[in-house]
């Protein structure tokens, strides 16, 4: 059965992978604490075991390789040997969690799911205009469908940089990045650059190009490929934190007053100011990862527990960054 379920999700979702849920993911706390689980017939799996689909930042089609209905019903399976289940209350607290985060994302999905419409002017090749790059990579790359167009609006109407407002999604090993200034890269979970990508994100760095990292929700698992990729991609750099005088920070809009989601500032519970680190190179940061979510906020819709900043402190600090990118 759990073979079959497999096969028919990545049916249902064509071209996109079952993933393991990491449990940082706001599906393991939306209304009990999930992290810890118990199994009667496999006391040595202590932590939950589900595997989703990825439709935007959602998980559209989920798996759970470990019986949850057993818990659901109150009872065990005395006669069935081979039948792994979660307890009564391990599959009570995950099923809980698991109704709420239908609900708590149905906005979420909607947001995600309209379509992106674009007049004749943004459906031209841009000549001098800011174009919004977003690197195709082997995890879940397209996080946040529709926020860089909401924030490129913003950008449009509220300065007089160019922009156009089509996001263009690159594939660094099999397509130039000679046209781009500006690259951005968003995950949900691991992902893993091979050398011709490395190559080609390299002359892009060396040119003066700025690559700009967002962190889906905050989750540890992007986290770790982040940090694992960057060491690989440029040895001997390292993230830092940037200090919170630094002109980017004041590139667009003055971000004087940072806030943050309530799970952001529970895992940053002493952070003041912005949560970027970045990587200088001749001088200037080409390089900038933020650790928690920023596009969440460009959409201007609820993402339950993601670490994130909230509303008004993503959006001045996407523009902020859209334009020091662009000015230096």
């Amino acid at each position: 059965f759990l073979a079959s379920a497999r096969e028919l999700a990545t049916r249902l979702v064509p071209g996109e992978p079952l993933r393991p849920v990491p449990l940082d993911h706001p599906l393991f706390s939306m209304l009990a604490d999930a992290r810890t689980v118990a199994v009667p017939r496999r006391p040595e799996i202590t932590a939950p075991q589900i595997e989703g689909i990825y439709v935007g930042s959602r998980i559209a089609c989920l798996v759970s390789p470990i019986g949850l209905g057993c818990g659901w019903d109150d009872h065990d399976v005395p006669l069935l040997e081979q039948a792994v289940y979660y307890d009564v209350d391990s599959a009570t607290r995950l099923g809980i969690n698991l109704v709420a985060y239908a609900v708590g994302y149905a906005e979420a999905a909607r947001s995600e799911a309209r379509p992106e419409l674009f007049g004749m002017r943004d459906e031209q090749n841009p000549t001098d205009e800011l174009v919004f790059a977003q690197l195709r990579h082997g995890g879940a790359w397209n996080v946040h469908p529709g926020a860089a167009t909401a924030l490129l609006r913003r950008l449009r109407a509220e300065t007089s940089l160019g922009v156009s407002l089509k996001r263009v999604a690159v594939d660094p090993a099999r397509e130039s990045l000679e046209p781009f200034p500006f690259l951005y890269l968003e995950g949900l979970d691991t992902f893993a650059w091979d050398e011709p990508t490395c190559g080609a994100l390299r002359q892009f760095l060396a040119r003066g190009g700025t690559l700009l990292i967002n962190n889906g929700l905050g989750l540890s698992t992007f986290d770790q490929a982040v940090r694992r990729e960057l060491a690989q991609l440029l040895p001997g750099s390292e993230l830092a934190p940037v200090p919170p005088d630094h002109p980017l920070l004041g590139a667009c809009r003055p971000v004087d007053d940072v806030r943050f989601t309530p799970a952001a500032v529970k895992a940053n519970p002493a952070q003041q100011g912005a949560l970027l680190e970045a990587i200088a190179l001749d001088g200037d940061l080409r390089v900038i990862y933020s650790p928690i979510d920023l596009a969440c906020a460009w959409s201007g819709c609820d993402y339950p527990l993601a670490r994130a900043y909230e509303g008004p402190s993503g959006v001045a600090l996407g523009m902020n960054l859209l334009v020091y990118a662009m000015t230096h």
